[in-house]
This record gives structure tokens, C-alpha cells and sequence, in this order.
């Protein structure tokens, strides 16, 4: 996909200084959702049209595992339309543009997600990969006058000096599309019978995600006489995760790392029973919330704590999501607000 506009233009002409114009955003990432991979980047995609509704002026420029493309493809859209902030999505796109923002005088915000920061699990060839992925990532932390991180334990891993510019600000939900249903109707729409269901939250194929922990702890739970199966939320387009997150009896995560997880933000919206070990920012998420359980990284601990939640009526979720302040709304506000900040220091 090539450089798109999918931001309107607005009708009044304003001058680009003016503090009431428009923000121009260009959006540059190697995650955009597709008809092969169509949760690929769902969370890059909501989070800009929920940039949209705000009357951000966006442009997306997207290349998946080709960086040199996603180079020249920003170098052209910086050169054909002004920008007053370039927010590239994971340390890795902004490591191959940075240099063309500072060329541009246009400000660069990175978003750190996750791996880039925190390193993947895999073979030693995807782990050495990772390493060196993570290095560049947090080098690219000093050449971006705006840095977002999706949870306090990211911001630990950038270099000292950076995290002085850095905002916490995990990506927001979309309260419209991620509320409570019938359970019961849901699972008829999925065709699923009276099994019980725990949702694995994640690629089954991807190491970080750690299936095997969960589908161990599916196996102890079945041991313990509740008949259960493991269910992967996998090349599920993003508009039907509501769907089987209000089937689902559990929803289950076992990641050996993780950002700030917004499928567990997304369960939370839906009021979902959730259980999930220690990773990311989840233990602050679901503190307080009576039907989740966080557990350490053992089956039985995990089948545990599903029993103890299997029973618990589904509520308290949402109410918490929207006492932190992480609908989408509230989280394109902020983004705005450091748009603006930066526009502002640049135009003086």
C-alpha cells in the first residue's frame, strides 16, 4: 500500500502556524491491516481514524518487511504534501525515516509497541534479529523530539536521557464497537456448542505469545473435571473480535512479553472474563476488576484462577476503561495535544 490520504482536507483554508488549524499528521508503519493478515496493525489503523474523527489531517504511508520501500515511499510524501509531525509506528520504522525528518525540519514521534523495545522469542536467528531490531530502537529514541511508550514497564527500557520526552499513553478502545452482548447469541453466531471456551489471546505460531503455557493450563483445567477448550483469536478481522470476545467463557493471556496488550483492554470493554499472567502494564489494567485474575507463569496457577473466575458475572471491565481514561477518544485527545506541542516549539 502507497502513501494514502484518508484524512480530510479542511474546507476553510488556515495557515499552518495557526494554533486552531488542523494538525497534519503523516503516519508511517510496517503494520496495516489486509485481506491475508486482517488484524495485521488493526491497532495503527483504529487509532488513526480515531484521529480522524477528531479533525487530525492524516496521511498513512505503509510497508510491511520492506523498509527500504517504506523509506522512499515517506521521502516522497514529505516532498509532495507538508507535514507538520511524522508519527511512525514502531522503533523500526522510525529508525529507516528519521534522518529524512531532521532534513525536513518536520518533527518525529515514535510509538514504541512492544517488540521493538522488548525483543521477540523465537529461533536464534528471529531472537539475534530482535536484538539488534531493539538496539537501533531505542538508539532512534534520541533523534525523536516526541516518544510514546504503551506502559511504565517500557519506559524503563529506553535510554536514560530519553525518558524525560517520553508520554505513557497505551492505545485507547473504541467504546462504540467493544461493548458487552449476549453470550449466548454470540457463541450461535461462532456455531460454537456448550463447551466451555478460553480464548487464547494471541498467534499460536508466535513464541512470545507462549501457547504452549496456555494450552497447558486448558489441559489441567479439563484434569480438574470442567471441560474446556482452547480457542486462538487468530486472523480474526478486528470489527469481529467483539464477536468471540462475548462468546468466549475466558479470555487467556500467557505472553512472555508484551507493551500494554489492547486485546486485554478490548476484553475489558466487553466486560470479559479475563485471566492473564504478569506481563506489560496487565496487573494494573485489572486491578480491581472482579472476574480477572492475574496468575504467575504456571498451568496449574492458570487453571486455578480460571476456575475462580468462571462463575464471577461479567462486569467491572468497562467501568475501569473508562475510569483510566483509555477509551479511543480520550487517547486521540492526548495524541493531538503533543502533536500541537510539537508544531508549536517548531514554528517558533
Amino acid at each position: 500500500m502507497a502513501e494514502r490520504v484518508i484524512g480530510a482536507r479542511p474546507a476553510v483554508p488556515t495557515a499552518p502556524g495557526d494554533a486552531a488549524s488542523p494538525v497534519r499528521v503523516l503516519h508511517v508503519t510496517n503494520m496495516w491491516p489486509d485481506p491475508e493478515r486482517p488484524h495485521f496493525g488493526a491497532f495503527v489503523e483504529a487509532q488513526v481514524q480515531s484521529l480522524i474523527r477528531r479533525g487530525v489531517d492524516c496521511r498513512v504511508v505503509y510497508a510491511r518487511r520492506d523498509y527500504l520501500g517504506l523509506r522512499r515511499k515517506t521521502r516522497e510524501a514529505l516532498h509532495a504534501t507538508p507535514a507538520d509531525v511524522v508519527h511512525a509506528h514502531f522503533g523500526y520504522s522510525a529508525v529507516m525515516i528519521a534522518d529524512l525528518c531532521r532534513r525536513a525540519r518536520v518533527p518525529l514521534v515514535v510509538s514504541y509497541c512492544g517488540g521493538d523495545l522488548n525483543g521477540e522469542e523465537g529461533p536464534v536467528r528471529r531472537r539475534l534479529q530482535s536484538w539488534v531490531g531493539s538496539v537501533a530502537s531505542r538508539g532512534v529514541a534520541f533523534a525523536a523530539p516526541g516518544i510514546v511508550v504503551k506502559s511504565e514497564r517500557m519506559l524503563e527500557r529506553l535510554p536514560a536521557a530519553a525518558r524525560r520526552r517520553a508520554h505513557v499513553i497505551p492505545n485507547g478502545v473504541d467504546l462504540a464497537r467493544f461493548t458487552p452482548r449476549g453470550r449466548d447469541a454470540a457463541r450461535a453466531t461462532l456455531g460454537w456448542d456448550d463447551d466451555r471456551v478460553v480464548l487464547f489471546a494471541g498467534r499460536w505460531r508466535d513464541p512470545t505469545k507462549n501457547f504452549g503455557l496456555a494450552q497447558a493450563a486448558v489441559d489441567a483445567l479439563n484434569a480438574r473435571g470442567t471441560r474446556a477448550r482452547l480457542v486462538p483469536l487468530e486472523g480474526v478481522a478486528h470489527a469481529e473480535v467483539p464477536l468471540w470476545l462475548n462468546a468466549a467463557d475466558v479470555v487467556l493471556l500467557t505472553s512472555l512479553r508484551e507493551g500494554s496488550p489492547n486485546i486485554v483492554k478490548e476484553a475489558l470493554a466487553c466486560d470479559a472474563r479475563v485471566v492473564s499472567v504478569d506481563v506489560g502494564d496487565v496487573a494494573w489494567l485489572l486491578d480491581g476488576v472482579s472476574n480477572a485474575r492475574v496468575c504467575s507463569y504456571e498451568a496449574a496457577a492458570l487453571a486455578e484462577g480460571i476456575m475462580q473466575v468462571l462463575d464471577q458475572e461479567r462486569r467491572g471491565g468497562r467501568s475501569r476503561i473508562e475510569r483510566l481514561g483509555l477509551d479511543e477518544r480520550s487517547i486521540a485527545a492526548r495524541l493531538e495535544h503533543l502533536y500541537r506541542e510539537l508544531r508549536s516549539r517548531t514554528s517558533r
